[in-house]
């Protein structure tokens, strides 16, 4: 059974909500309208998603040893755990024509991850700080059109 989906959604028009649509050898009968799942986010729904997104995501340089850390790879996503964080300048990194560059050292028990000061990557958080950014998402989304743009305020007299 498909996950309820915790934003705006509409079922999907093409597949009528199945998933499922016309056969074909590479995909199946997967529905290209909604990726297989029955359901599109509505414009509102989407811009939720967003914002959620984007509080999960943080910069390298504040990341601590002990966190999770999601790498979007060529293999796929996985988390990690920090086991170190280094700071360097650009020089130090490699750059050697740019030691004005500030660059983070990431490494976990199986991967190394380097950027530079200001790159954002997905923190994973516990189940309680997860909850509160559901419900910050659902009360952003109560304030967007059907459009998915922030509804103007009214000025007070």
């Amino acid at each position: 059974m498909k996950a309820k989906p915790t934003f705006e959604h509409e079922t999907c028009s093409r597949c009528g909500g199945s998933g499922e649509y016309s056969f074909n050898l590479r995909d199946g009968s997967r529905c290209y309208g909604c990726n297989g799942i029955g359901y599109k986010l509505t414009k509102r729904g989407r811009a939720a998603q967003n914002f959620l997104n984007a509080m999960r995501q943080i910069p390298m340089e504040n990341f601590q040893i002990g966190d999770l850390i999601r790498f979007d790879g060529l293999s796929g996503s996985k988390w990690e755990r920090i086991v170190s964080i280094e700071f360097m300048n650009g020089e130090q990194a490699g750059y050697v024509n740019r030691p004005d560059l500030q660059c983070v050292y990431i490494k976990t028990n199986n991967i190394v991850i380097t950027g530079f000061v200001g790159t954002k990557y997905t923190k994973g958080f516990t189940a309680e700080e997860k909850q509160q950014q559901v419900a910050d998402a659902l009360k952003y989304q109560e304030t967007l059109t059907k459009t998915g743009k922030q509804r103007k305020q009214k000025l007070a007299a």
